[in-house]
């Protein structure tokens, strides 16, 4: 028979601030210049939401997966035909030395939605042309099983991965059911979309926590 030792709640419930605390000084850190907390924020974010065999994360130990407190940011889609929407949907955009780039783009109440957790992990986080897609769960797995977050892989194994990290070519569908192209502007910056995207993430998981009062 194979050892174990369960954990009290205690110790479950002082792992979880430990990773708050992580996460919060990854973010920190981020914001202040260091993009590449990018990939320990994949890792945190990892821990608190991926279920998978035997491995149970945070959110779901401490029994809060079932309710509707997941904070969706995800920006509105097109609401009349050939309105553009510019950009991967968690991101904004600002002027930065006269170059336009994408930005995570904060929570407030005009973006800020509660949702279930698997309409949040599976919600789509970037759309190309072609209308292949990552979801949040995708982006967070791919980042930190093959791409630095938690191993660095020779090869990705992900075209759709790949060419958002490239391209960031994204899509949305106007109220026609039409496909808009709104990246590959000259004039903005692709350069580290899927951080920025998994900072967003990072801000939706933050927010949650903060309500639950960690």
């Amino acid at each position: 028979m194979t050892w174990s030792y369960k954990k009290t709640e205690d110790e479950i419930r002082a792992a979880l601030v430990r990773q708050t605390a992580n996460m919060r000084r990854s973010m920190i850190a981020f914001d202040q210049g260091a993009l590449e907390e990018a990939e320990r924020l994949a890792s945190a974010i990892y821990i608190f939401c991926h279920d998978h065999g035997q491995q149970v994360s945070l959110f779901t130990q401490i029994g809060r997966k079932k309710e509707n407190i997941f904070v969706d940011s995800k920006r509105a889609e097109s609401t009349r035909p050939g309105q553009v929407i510019l950009g991967p949907p968690l991101l904004a955009n600002r002027l930065v030395d006269n170059q336009l780039i994408y930005c995570p783009a904060g929570i407030n109440d005009h973006n800020k939605k509660y949702v279930s957790f698997i309409k949040w992990w599976e919600g789509e986080v970037y759309k190309n042309i072609s209308g292949k897609s990552l979801t949040r769960k995708n982006l967070i797995l791919f980042l930190r099983n093959q791409d630095g977050g938690g191993h660095v892989d020779s090869n990705l194994r992900n075209e759709d991965y790949y060419n958002f990290v490239k391209y960031a070519d994204h899509v949305s569908k106007s109220i026609d059911g039409s496909m808009e192209l709104l990246a590959h502007l000259s004039n903005i910056s692709t350069k580290n979309v899927h951080w920025m995207t998994v900072r967003q993430i990072a801000s939706e998981v933050d927010y949650v926590l903060r309500e639950l009062g960690y």
